[in-house]
């Protein structure tokens, strides 16, 4: 495995991003969400998304996991929800096929875990598809607790029912903490 660095996305990352997105999605979704849903992402038209995103969303966090050598193998991203019992969002946590369960995902969601407690956020949610249980199984070992569930709307005009579930942490500190804790290997 390579060093990774955990560091805030500059705008030359948009195109690895972009690479890493449109991958992961096709490795993790492919069987759960509609084929369709999928084939809109490119590489090209995902990396412009993301220039456009970090130009617009400056109150947002956006971190890659850049390893020496390999470059940017992973990204999450989240949000303040103000105003909300769960008043932080996790949007998005990918890491590349070839570096899972080496810590890459553990360390961005710290990264962004800790950004979005120094933005003032107590209560942390994120939204997971209920067959992507290999996510699930992670988010709930590191202490996230099934808090609800619907219909993902993204699968709604493709005429697919797909469930995803709202997986939360009352406490980010006690998250923070937990996830600063070492990995064990078992």
């Amino acid at each position: 495995m390579h060093a990774v660095r955990v560091r805030r996305a500059r705008l030359d990352d948009c195109q690895a991003i972009a690479h890493v997105q449109v991958h992961t999605y096709h490795e993790t979704y492919e069987g759960i969400v509609p084929r369709g849903y999928l084939a809109q992402f490119t590489v090209a038209g995902q990396a412009v998304a993301w220039r456009e995103w970090i130009q617009a969303n400056r109150r947002s966090v956006l971190v890659v996991a850049d390893a020496a050598g390999a470059g940017i193998v992973g990204y999450a991203s989240g949000r303040p929800l103000p105003g909300c019992v769960y008043d932080a969002e996790l949007s998005a946590l990918y890491v590349a096929s070839g570096n899972r369960r080496q810590g890459v995902g553990r360390a961005l969601m710290y990264g962004v875990v800790r950004r979005l407690q120094l933005m003032g956020g107590h209560a942390l949610t994120l939204w997971v598809m209920a067959e992507n249980r290999e996510a699930l199984a992670v988010y709930q070992h590191w202490g996230g607790r099934i808090i609800a569930e619907q219909i993902w709307e993204g699968g709604v005009e493709y005429g697919a029912e797909v469930i995803e579930l709202a997986v939360g942490w009352p406490e980010i500190a006690a998250l923070r903490a937990a996830l600063a804790t070492p990995a064990r290997i078992c």
